[in-house]
């Protein structure tokens, strides 16, 4: 496995890809053979899976010189308008393609096994691993090769190594990546949402080594050029801290290519933005029934178009309202069972300490009935208090809320469970509408959603609860606009 062979092998393979009359390849010892023999030695070398992995140092050797062999040859390798079935675009010698195929199907074996993300550092399997990554990093730098890894579907198996935590082995698998995105197609297998959100959290101050957020940021630029992959690319992008980072990025970069790649994706994300403001993406939330905090729910979204929320017969509204009654079934399947729970619990423990209590238990009874009525009673004139201080809009709405009124409220039924993010989006967005259309108040209340935005008080998780609360007080207040004109004042 020395470098004479290997050295000998990329010569042989250059030569035969020159045209006829060239001469026959030599090696160092003079044999024409030398190059077929080294690319054998070097195959013969590459583990068939990592459980058979003994020796890391002997496959790592090999399949770094049979990449950089294979590489190195086919730099060489021009177009041929002679096309055959098994080359493909390339005139590429028969011996030079065996081993290409081979080895970067090697790497997508040893890649894509379920041991390969489990491998421990330090270990000879995950040595070969990062051997399989580089082999892909080199390769990749010629057309031919990019264009065979993307046949074999070779760029998923790259992504799970996508990670800060091991800078050096996240370093080749960007590398390797960014090499492979010269292609349109491997570009293609780039915009799903997997393969953006890992390649844009490498662009984050917790990323150690400056070379990986370079590479990772030149990979999302060449991403986002293509019109194809930035259609869906560029949203996805949109959706993570990106722009945050690569403002960072251009304070303190001073490559000039890489301040190129960071203004360009930032330009790119900036005119998606506008896109992401629409009824279209604001629709394809609700489609899905999972509702992020993105551009579409902000309050300048809201004042643009609130008047489109008319439409269909308040449809889009009354998609809000069927998701918030879903989390509070869900919720209240929840509760139920916790209370079942508790009960099985306390009949068990009653059965085993009855003989105790005796008369006592009866008092105990009494004086627990007696407290009952006594906490109805306070619960009553706390939630009479409510409805008075709601003024006259407001009036008896949290007393129906309470008690799961249904009146004025005809929302289609969704069978789902919603995120806690869901609902708590969908509760700020009611509170926006109303705060944003000039009768808001008075369509949500018409629509029930009033009601429902109230009965999120009493939600278990804190982010429904601090929504619902922000969102009653602007569907309780005529003029939202003059607390928020009072706050701005205020931090003047």
């Amino acid at each position: 496995l020395g470098y004479d062979y290997a050295e000998a092998a990329a010569d042989a393979a250059a030569r035969a890809a020159e045209p006829e009359g060239a001469g026959p390849p030599a090696g160092p010892d003079g044999s024409a053979s030398c190059a077929g023999e080294a690319l054998s030695a070097l195959l013969s070398a590459l583990p068939s899976s990592l459980a058979e992995v003994t020796d890391g140092y002997m496959a790592v050797r090999a399949s770094a010189l049979l990449a950089r062999v294979v590489a190195n040859s086919a730099l060489a390798c021009r177009p041929s308008p002679a096309i055959s079935a098994e080359q493909g675009e390339w005139s590429v010698p028969r011996a030079l393609a065996s081993a290409a195929v081979r080895l970067l199907g090697w790497s997508r074996t040893i890649l894509g096994s379920a041991d390969a993300t489990r491998a421990i550092r330090g270990t000879a399997a995950y040595a070969v691993v990062d051997a399989a990554i580089s082999a892909v990093a080199v390769a990749a730098r010629s057309q031919w090769l990019r264009l065979l890894f993307h046949a074999d579907e070779g760029v998923g198996v790259l992504l799970p190594f996508l990670s800060s935590e091991d800078g050096e082995r996240a370093y080749k698998t960007v590398l390797a990546l960014w090499t492979l995105s010269l292609e349109r197609e491997c570009r293609s297998e780039m915009d799903s949402e997997d393969a953006i959100h890992r390649l844009c959290s490498l662009v984050s101050p917790q990323t150690r080594k400056p070379k990986v957020v370079r590479v990772a940021v030149a990979t999302l630029a060449s991403i986002a050029a293509d019109p194809e992959a930035a259609s869906d690319a560029v949203p996805l992008m949109a959706e993570t801290h990106l722009s945050a980072s690569l403002s960072l990025v251009l304070s303190r970069e001073t490559d000039e290519e890489v301040a190129a790649d960071a203004k360009a994706l930032l330009s790119s994300l900036a005119a998606n933005h506008r896109v992401l403001s629409s009824l279209e993406r604001y629709d394809r939330e609700l489609a899905t029934h999972r509702l992020t905090r993105s551009p579409v729910h902000s309050t300048g979204f809201w004042r643009e178009n609130y008047a489109e929320f008319e439409a269909g017969g308040c449809r889009r509204l009354r998609a809000l309202g069927s998701l918030m009654e879903a989390g509070l079934r869900a919720a209240e399947a929840e509760a139920e069972a916790e209370r079942r729970a508790s009960a099985h619990d306390g009949d068990e423990e009653g059965e085993g300490e009855g003989h105790h209590l005796g008369g006592g238990g009866g008092a105990q009874s009494r004086g627990g009935a007696a407290g009952a009525r006594a906490g109805s009673a306070d619960g009553a004139s706390l939630l009479a208090d409510a409805d008075a201080k709601a003024g006259s809009a407001g009036a008896g709405l949290v007393a129906r809320a309470r008690a799961g009124s249904s009146t004025g409220r005809n929302f289609p039924p969704l069978a789902v469970n919603p995120s806690v993010t869901t609902l708590a989006v969908a509760v700020a967005d009611v509170g926006e509408f109303a705060a944003a259309h000039p009768n808001g108040r008075y369509i949500a209340q018409r629509l029930g959603l009033t009601e429902l935005v109230m009965t999120m008080l009493s939600h278990k998780a804190s982010d429904v609860k601090r929504a619902a609360l922000l969102a009653t007080s602007k569907l309780m207040l005529a003029q939202w606009s003059f607390v928020e004109g009072m706050r701005a004042a205020a931090r003047r």
